[in-house]
């Protein structure tokens, strides 16, 4: 709607401080003149200079082509994964449609569309979309917000409040009046967990009901079924809404994931929630590392400080500095040393001990065959056993021992001094232990070369993995897994040249520790590792591997149907598969010689822990603020949106929506013209000025 508007403005012909002080001086020498002169006289002067005072003030008519600007709503729809159940989305397209209709027919109003979603978060939150949508001007000219939605917004409080200058808020409700919804929930669930011990959480079912969710029949026994992979480890019923406490084993370093589910009841509202997934990251309580170094040399003070450096490694390190066949005719009991604990170590404490490590030490003469074989057997349960080379190593006599023929090296008794530099493998340039340390230029990298290696005399096994060659590409780091363990060799004990070289060096610290946490299998150093990522119903599995080629991919899905994959990994050790699925539930993927569990699913989600309509929240933190809370349904009563005053925003009827009457205008064109002729106002003036001259002639 356009409109003329005439006001009278004033354009000084002088500065406005000017002719202020005029007034001013005008109005006090009035004062004076009426108190000491004749009235009459005084009036005429004080006209002739209020008219000259007024021609340089300048008044013109001011005439304003003007257009309404339209009052802006906004019209929000909750796409978030709660309002797509039991047709809650059809019901919100339809309300949304009917606003639409209603914005239309007000030629004052407009409106804008904005979706809430709950895609990149748990939850559904209307600030940060509301807005993200609006832009300044756009925040000048709204009057009203329309929230279409079934009341489950986790941040109603913060969007009143940043709505209260914005007008009213009206909620359109979808859903039903009478839903019913079985639920678990689970309290003080630990993150973290230490393994091999036991965890507590408190779980509860309950049945909520539609704007009553602490509606529940406490008498009613319920099942409750936890499942650890397709493992049952809980199977009873248990009172609605009566918290228990759940105590559950941590097995694994890494992910642990708890199948919490119940029965869905009849006309249950979704079974989404009926179907928890706890997942438990397991740690390693502080790790036990044993060191035994020989003879003292360079390089044990370089493993002892890497060590002790961690804070989650307990080392023990002992140095043989007396061996057995050591000439010494001092009287034992004159000695300082402590006996090397053999029995005590390798027997009796042995499984206490997440690593053990020989530096340079020479085990033969030292430690009887059966010790070895304990070693070994210690390695085969899952234990890990590092042997670190040396000139020292070998006495002489060289015998074949059961911890010997677990190592992926066998070693000649033979020192080549000669300088080299380390390279990586090929495979070692894609190993999780050794792939940090790949270089621009991995043939020649910027390292320091080491001085000496023992001689080789083959590789023992062929699923050993060479991370690193030396002198005339022999192995100089081995690594292999037996059975439960994992062993490692180095056929040099050199490395502390990288530590000690100021210029140069070498990457010791990062391939020391890599190594030492691979051998203790932390999960973040397995050579073998699998991703898995949703987008709907499509999931993406990545798997990052040494081994290149084609591998087949085991999968087992949330009902225990397995299928095979197959999945090529690419030269960089990537490989990428997709599967699609509806189902949710926990997800394990076998890759070799990895498995990993997955939760796909909304299963965690605060979006999902009350499903429910509910307009309880909503009502209190509208308590206070211009509102209207209706039923979808009752759209069809409304009849129109008016704008009305912010005084009026009391909704005095049920049968439309109110917003705010924001009254703006935009200007079209503008012109001006004199209030009066400047001619005019001059002969006016002199006019009055002759009549006061006459009056005093006069008297």
């Amino acid at each position: 709607m356009e409109q003329q508007k005439l006001n009278i403005d004033f354009i000084p012909l002088i500065d406005s401080n000017l002719l202020i002080a005029l007034v001013i001086i005008t109005a006090v020498l009035a004062l004076i003149a009426f108190v000491k002169y004749r009235a009459e006289i005084t009036l005429y002067r004080i006209l002739a200079v209020g008219i000259l005072i007024l021609c340089l003030a300048n008044p013109v008519i001011t005439e304003r082509q003007q257009e309404r600007i339209k009052d802006l709503v906004v019209i929000a729809q909750d796409l978030s994964a709660s309002n797509q159940i039991n047709n809650r989305d059809i019901e919100t397209a339809n309300a949304v449609e009917s606003l639409q209709a209603l914005a239309n027919q007000n030629e004052y109003v407009d409106y804008k569309l904005i979706d809430l979603s709950s895609k990149t978060s748990k939850d559904t939150k209307i600030t940060p979309d509301w807005l993200g949508a609006l832009s300044p001007s756009e925040l000048k000219r709204l009057s009203a917000s329309f929230i279409v939605t079934d009341g489950l917004l986790h941040d109603a409080d913060t969007f009143v409040k940043r709505h209260e200058k914005y007008g009213p808020i009206n909620v359109i409700l979808s859903g039903q009046k009478d839903e019913s919804d079985r639920v678990i929930k689970i309290e003080k669930a630990p993150a973290y967990g230490i393994v091999g011990q036991n965890v507590s959480f408190t779980v509860f079912i309950t049945d909520e009901k539609s704007n009553d969710l602490n509606n529940i029949n406490s008498n009613e026994a319920v099942p409750l079924q936890i499942l650890s992979g397709s493992d049952v480890i809980f199977d009873q019923e248990i009172a609605l809404n009566e918290p228990i406490n759940v105590t559950l084993p941590i097995k694994n370093a890494g992910d642990n994931f708890f199948t919490l589910s119940t029965d869905i009841i009849e006309d249950e509202l979704t079974g989404i929630n009926n179907k928890r997934i706890l997942n438990i990251q397991g740690v390693r309580d502080r790790l036990r590392v044993l060191l035994v170094s020989g003879l003292p040399h360079n390089g044990a003070r370089v493993w002892r400080n890497l060590l002790k450096s961690d804070v989650n490694i307990d080392l023990v390190h002992f140095t043989i500095l007396r061996t057995p066949e050591k000439v010494n005719l001092v009287p034992v009991t004159e000695l300082a040393l402590i006996p090397f604990p053999v029995q005590e170590l390798f027997i009796d404490k042995i499984n206490d001990f997440d690593l053990i490590i020989f530096d340079r030490f020479s085990k033969y003469g030292m430690l009887p065959i059966d010790y070895m074989k304990s070693i070994a057997n210690y390695v085969k349960k899952g234990g890990a056993f590092l042997d670190v080379a040396g000139p020292d190593n070998f006495g002489r006599v060289v015998i074949e021992t059961e911890l010997d023929r677990i190592m992926p090296l066998k070693l000649k008794s033979e020192t080549i001094d000669q300088a080299f530099l380390p390279k990586l493998t090929d495979i070692g340039t894609r190993h999780s232990i050794t792939e940090t340390l790949v270089t621009n230029n991995n043939n020649e990298p910027n390292w320091s070369p080491w001085a000496r290696q023992m001689a080789l005399d083959r590789l023992r096994s062929d699923n050993a993995v060479t991370l690193m060659n030396g002198i005339n590409g022999m192995p100089l780091l081995a690594i292999d897994e037996v059975e439960n363990g994992r062993v490692a060799q180095l056929s040099s004990d050199q490395i502390w040249i990288w530590a000690r070289d100021p210029e140069k060096g070498g990457p010791h610290k990062e391939l020391l520790r890599r190594l030492s946490h691979w051998l203790m299998k932390e999960p973040q150093l397995e050579d073998n590792k699998i991703r898995m990522s949703q987008d709907e119903n499509k999931i993406e599995i990545t798997v990052e591997d040494s081994v290149v080629g084609s591998q087949i991919l085991e999968i087992t899905k949330p009902n225990n149907e397995v299928i095979n994959l197959d999945i090529m990994i690419e030269q960089n050790g990537i490989g990428r598969v997709a599967l699609e699925t509806n189902e949710f539930g926990v997800y394990t993927v076998k890759a070799r010689k990895s498995t990993k569990s997955f939760a796909i699913g909304p299963f965690n989600d605060l979006e999902f822990e009350t499903l429910v309509r509910n307009d309880k929240k909503l009502e209190t933190a509208l308590s206070e603020h211009p509102h209207k809370i209706i039923d979808h349904s009752a759209l069809s009563t409304i009849s129109r949106i008016r704008s009305a005053k912010v005084d009026a925003l009391n909704y005095p009827r049920s049968n439309e929506f109110l917003i705010e009457d924001k009254n703006q205008f935009k200007t079209l064109a503008l012109s001006s013209r004199p209030l009066l002729p400047p001619v005019l106002m001059l002969l006016f003036s002199v006019l009055f000025i002759v009549l006061s001259w006459y009056k005093e002639s006069n008297t």
